[in-house]
């Protein structure tokens, strides 16, 4: 594909954000979370830096499961609920599944019981429990419920493996919360280890601040995502070891673009649908072939800026489809130069995700599965 745009992945980038979670947290055990697509950045991307170092993924439905299936030979988890017609593909190709309610083991246990011809019984179907220890989302939180869901699962130990019992954190950066859900998450693996062996179960909790953060809580296994991408949702931490990581973390992508129109427009005249941008001095003004269509939001257009021979360029007027303008009035910019939207130039000028996010009213997650990489020359690049 031919674009004036490039969506630009760091493969060292990637390598280097796992080594540096992997030598801040004490878990034996590193699942990389790629669901949707790596976070927009490509499944296959982030795969082929950190296969052979990562004990586990997962990914939010069993179609991504399935992809990222081709690509590894690692152990998948699915974080979402599995529907009945995917449970023999998740056996015969050992992806495990999540179980948070009675009502899905009694799925469980009908489909076995018309399928019991179905399945040899050295292949079984491995389940995670997710336990609702607060962001009441997903997950058990009733006792009674999940006693009766372990003894379901007792009487289907010839078709399903329990491997592992996990709980989310909804606010990482809020100990008295956190440590609450870890009391409640810890009674239910204390239930769990009644009848089941529980040093064989993997116990996880803790997502990338959380990795970080809470070392005590690190059990068996993290969960990192957005740290992975170059991120860490730490806006007020005060710790010295979770600030150190934070600045060792780095952006995984850059998006660059060019000039493509440049207009001396004066005073009194507008830049942009509806007359929002009114000139109010004689001004040099750029495009740059890229919109909202591409993942650049329109609120970016109020406070955002890019950078351009050295510079840092005021967007102007309201961000279209495919196209925004740019303030070159003190650049000496020419056609086809290049437009840096997220990175860093060779003066030390930089736009990180978390820049453009925070500028857009929004989180860095929402920027990169926002990205429309079929509009862009991709390209990998070792920095």
């Amino acid at each position: 594909m031919n674009s004036f745009s490039e969506y630009i992945i760091l493969k060292d980038v990637i390598k280097n954000n796992f080594k540096v979670i992997k030598q801040n947290c004490t878990a034996k055990k590193i699942c990389a979370v790629v669901k949707a697509d790596a976070y927009g950045i490509g499944v296959q991307n982030i795969v082929n830096q950190i296969d052979d170092d990562i004990d586990f993924y997962a990914v939010a439905c069993f179609m991504e499961a399935e992809k990222l299936k081709s690509l590894t030979k690692k152990p998948i988890l699915v974080l979402n609920f599995v529907p009945k017609n995917s449970i023999k593909l998740c056996i015969e190709n050992n992806i495990s599944i999540t179980i948070g309610s009675i009502e899905q083991v009694k799925v469980l246990q009908k489909y076995f019981k018309d399928n019991i011809d179905a399945f040899q019984k050295h292949k079984k179907l491995k389940i995670h429990f997710a336990i609702n220890s607060g962001m009441n989302r997903i997950g058990f939180c009733n006792e009674k419920e999940f006693l009766q869901t372990l003894q379901i699962i007792d009487n289907l130990k010839d078709n399903v493996f329990i491997e592992g019992i996990f709980t989310h954190f909804f606010d990482a950066e809020n100990f008295k919360e956190t440590k609450k859900q870890i009391c409640i998450f810890n009674h239910f693996v204390k239930l769990l280890s009644v009848n089941f062996d529980i040093s064989k179960i993997i116990k996880h909790a803790c997502n990338s601040l959380g990795a970080i953060k809470y070392k005590q809580y690190n059990f068996d296994m993290v969960r990192v995502g957005i740290a992975l991408y170059g991120n860490l949702d730490a806006k007020k931490q005060k710790s010295k070891s979770v600030k150190n990581v934070k600045q060792n973390l780095n952006d995984v992508i850059n998006l660059h673009s060019k000039i493509i129109n440049i207009e001396n427009v004066k005073k009194g005249q507008f830049v942009g649908y509806g007359k929002n941008y009114i000139v109010q001095k004689d001004m040099v003004v750029g495009t740059v072939p890229l919109g909202y269509a591409d993942g650049i939001f329109r609120s970016y257009a109020k406070n955002g800026k890019v950078i351009c021979k050295g510079k840092y360029c005021k967007i102007l007027g309201n961000i279209c489809m495919d196209m925004f303008m740019i303030d070159l009035t003190n650049v000496k910019a020419k056609l086809f130069d290049k437009v840096i939207i997220i990175g860093t130039d060779n003066f030390g000028n930089k736009v990180s995700i978390n820049d453009f996010a925070k500028k857009c009213g929004t989180i860095s997650y929402e920027i990169l599965t926002s990205i429309k990489q079929n509009r862009f020359n991709i390209k990998t690049k070792k920095f």
